[in-house]
């Protein structure tokens, strides 16, 4: 009991203090990370609205260049006919429909790479979203080992809390470079995500 009523500063403590910057780190990097990764998944969301957005947007223009190719081809299926004289007004609208035709085709090509260039930009950020968890949930743990390492003054648990520190800043570290190539996939699988 004396030695829980110690004034501050008799002895110092080293294995405590380790055990006091450890915890200060890690908490300092958890909530960078959570606040981190509450960006990355509200902007993947965003990507995946804009992507949806865009092939929506495909899919009507599509319809519109489909109704008039009908349009074109029962134009083609009349003038075929040598005895069939088209009046100059139906003419005129057959030439805008053709230039409205190259038109969506120009259209539809750049709503379909918007789409895609949303759809690679959801991925990208869906992955950092995975590094990000994975680093918050070791950091979590991290913390837990931290503190049994304080109660029980066991330097084994000691270092396997630095060691998850280090795996857990690692992972925190890709998830802001935003490094896909090294994505955490066997701890996901290990977690069941």
């Amino acid at each position: 009991m004396s030695r829980l009523l110690k004034p501050i500063g008799e002895k110092k403590d080293g294995f405590n203090n380790i055990v006091a910057v450890m915890v200060a780190v890690v908490s300092a990097c958890l909530a960078v990370a959570n606040i981190k990764n509450g960006n990355i998944a509200q902007s993947a969301q965003n990507e995946q609205r804009a992507a949806a957005s865009s092939w929506n947007q495909y899919q009507a223009k599509r319809l519109r260049q489909f109704a008039l190719d009908m349009r074109l081809q029962d134009y083609a299926a009349r003038t075929s006919d040598a005895s069939y004289m088209p009046p100059p007004a139906l003419v005129e609208l057959v030439e805008r429909w053709r230039a409205k035709e190259i038109v969506y085709r120009a259209e539809l090509k750049d709503l379909a790479t918007r789409a895609r260039a949303h759809e690679k930009r959801q991925k990208l950020l869906s992955l950092m979203d995975d590094d990000f968890d994975v680093a918050e949930a070791l950091l979590t743990l991290t913390l837990a080992l931290l503190a049994i390492a304080a109660l029980t003054r066991n330097q084994a648990m000691l270092g396997l809390g630095m060691f998850t520190g280090g795996i857990s800043i690692f992972f925190a570290v890709v998830a802001f470079g935003g490094w896909s190539s090294i994505h955490p996939s066997w701890v996901l699988g290990v977690l069941g995500v």
